[in-house]
């Protein structure tokens, strides 16, 4: 429902806000940890498809619930970018490559 999907959204950004903050933090530059989100990405992307055939949705609904997943992995994707040159910012990691 939409408060379990909100209060998920939530805790998601959450966590993406702490691992882009670590990460800078940490030396990895803002463009491997790029690359590290994406390849994190895939996994999600896959199991919905696995949903799909395991649940035989039909191809409309399918395509709805990956591009909502999409949707909320490329908000992460920025949030996560803006947690890394913040933190890169403040001084303790790289600002860029």
């Amino acid at each position: 429902d939409g408060a379990a999907r909100t209060a998920a959204e939530a805790e998601a950004t959450a966590i993406v806000d702490g691992h882009g903050a670590r990460s800078a933090s940490g030396g990895v530059s803002l463009t491997q940890a790029v690359e590290l989100f994406v390849h994190a990405r895939q996994p999600f992307l896959a199991e919905i498809a696995g949903l799909g055939r395991r649940r035989s949705l039909d191809s409309v609904r399918l395509a709805s619930l990956y591009g909502d997943a999409s949707a909320l992995l490329d908000r992460l994707l920025l949030r996560f970018i803006t947690a890394h040159q913040r933190d890169a910012m403040s001084g303790s990691g790289p600002v860029e490559d």
